[in-house]
């Protein structure tokens, strides 16, 4: 009778099981495709970009660590005290391999261990006590070259940290032997001389 009815009624509406049914994951009235709802609060979306910003995260870490350890040659210039009262400079050029990842004082404690015996005024002092300077800017000792050339210093329209790692134009168009460097680099330099003069 009535009974019955109902209770295959309900069997039916229920699950396999006999169990109730699934829950929609977007309600009872489902979800409409044509309507856009990128503005509104997805967890399963949120999920998934913070997924992707870690994953950004990590692989910029790894480049930056891996750029740290890379190389270049740093061409630079010692001005040599002189005269009685140390009243004149001599500009000697140089020229040292140094790392991404390595301060200003690294290279000024490195130059002075190198070459405390050439020049005699080094031999009484440390790194510490030395200086580098860039078109009149004194760089701080704690600086890395990779910071000071992403961070960058304009004066008069020009990035003056922007060709750290390369040789200076007035170098190359001189000609000139560049004190200290090993022999790899000044057997380079007469590749690229004798290809000028060829040409």
């Amino acid at each position: 009778g009535t009974a019955r009815s109902r209770t295959q009624e309900g069997e039916g509406a229920g699950g396999a099981d006999g169990g109730p049914p699934p829950a929609s994951k977007f309600g009872k009235f489902g979800k409409n495709p044509g309507v856009k709802t990128d503005f509104l609060p997805d967890r399963d979306r949120e999920i998934e970009d913070t997924r992707a910003a870690i994953l950004l995260k990590a692989e910029y870490k790894d480049a930056i660590k891996t750029k740290l350890e890379m190389t270049f040659v740093l061409h630079l210039m010692y001005w040599k005290p002189r005269g009685l009262m140390m009243q004149d400079v001599k500009k000697v050029k140089h020229s040292m391999t140094v790392k991404y990842g390595d301060t200003i004082g690294d290279l000024l404690q490195r130059f002075r261990d190198a070459h405390n015996k050439t020049y005699t005024e080094l031999k009484n002092i440390s790194g510490e006590q030395c200086l580098f300077c860039k078109e009149g800017l004194i760089i701080p000792h704690h600086f890395t070259w990779f910071e000071i050339m992403q961070r960058g210093c304009t004066i008069f329209g020009k990035n003056v940290f922007a060709d750290l790692d390369q040789t200076p134009r007035e170098w190359v168009e001189d000609g000139e032997e560049v004190e200290g460097e090993d022999g790899e680099e000044r057997g380079e330099r007469e590749k690229e001389r004798k290809k000028k003069e060829m040409a």
